[in-house]
C-alpha cells in the first residue's frame, strides 16, 4: 500500500469521525448517559477530533436537565490529551486531506506544526477534488462523443425517404402521351400521376443500440 493511499484512508477516517461526532452532538444525552459518562474519554475523543471545547457547555446543559453536573476537570484533562494527539503536523495533513474545517483549537508551536501539515493536506485535497472533477468531465465528454458517433452511424444508415405519416409518401410522376410513366395510368396532366406509398418502420442497429426508422415504401 502506498504512502498516499495510507494518508487517504486516514483522511477518510478523520472525515468519518467528524460526521460521527456531529451526529452525536445533535443527540440528546439521557440521564443514564450523563451518569455513566467517562468525561475524560469524552474530552479526549473531542480533542482528537479537533472539536471545539465549547461542546462541553452543550453536554452540561443537557445533563443539567437531569439534575446531573458533568465532571468538567476530567473533561478538560481528556480534551488536552486529545489535542496533544490532534495538534501535530501529520494530524494536520490528514485533517486537511479529509476536507474538514479547522476550528482553531491548537495553540503555540503545536498549532504552527499542525497548520503546516493542514495547509499541505488542504492543497492535496483541492488537487484531488479538481482531478476528480476533470475525470468526471472527461468521462462525460467520452460518453457524449460515443453518443455522437452512434448518431452519425444511424444517419449513414437512414434512408433519404424518411417519413412520419403515409401522407408524407407521395412522389411525382410524368404524364406522357396520356399515360403516367411509372403506373401507366391514364392522365391529362403530371398532377394526375401522383404515386402514393406507405410509411413503414424498420429497425436499424449499431451494436446493441437499436432505433426504429420510418421510411416510405412503394409498390413499384
Amino acid at each position: 500500500m502506498t504512502h498516499l493511499r495510507t494518508k487517504q484512508i486516514i483522511a477518510f477516517l478523520f472525515l468519518a469521525s467528524a460526521v460521527l461526532f456531529l451526529f452525536s452532538s445533535c443527540t440528546t444525552l439521557s440521564q443514564k448517559d450523563c451518569e455513566s459518562m467517562d468525561w475524560y474519554s469524552k474530552g479526549k475523543s473531542d480533542g482528537v477530533a479537533g472539536d471545539s471545547a465549547n461542546k462541553f457547555a452543550k453536554y452540561s446543559s443537557r445533563c443539567d436537565e437531569h439534575g446531573i453536573q458533568p465532571d468538567k476537570p476530567k473533561y478538560q484533562e481528556g480534551y488536552a490529551a486529545g489535542l496533544a494527539i490532534f495538534c501535530t503536523f501529520d494530524s494536520g495533513e490528514n485533517f486537511g486531506l479529509s476536507g474538514s474545517s479547522y476550528q482553531g483549537v491548537c495553540s503555540g508551536d503545536s498549532e504552527k506544526d499542525f497548520l503546516k501539515g493542514f495547509h499541505i493536506g488542504q492543497k492535496e485535497f483541492r488537487l484531488q477534488t479538481k482531478e476528480a472533477e476533470l475525470a468526471n468531465r472527461e468521462k462525460e465528454l467520452r460518453k457524449q462523443s460515443a453518443d455522437l458517433d452512434r448518431k452519425q452511424e444511424f444517419l449513414k444508415k437512414m434512408p433519404e425517404n424518411k417519413c412520419t405519416f403515409d401522407s408524407d409518401c407521395v412522389r411525382d410522376d410524368d404524364c406522357s402521351f396520356g399515360k403516367c410513366r411509372l403506373t401507366a395510368s391514364k392522365c391529362s396532366f403530371d398532377s394526375d400521376c401522383k404515386v402514393r406509398g406507405e410509411c413503414n418502420g424498420e429497425k436499424y442497429c449499431i451494436g446493441s443500440d437499436c432505433q426504429e426508422i420510418r421510411q416510405c415504401r412503394y409498390d413499384d
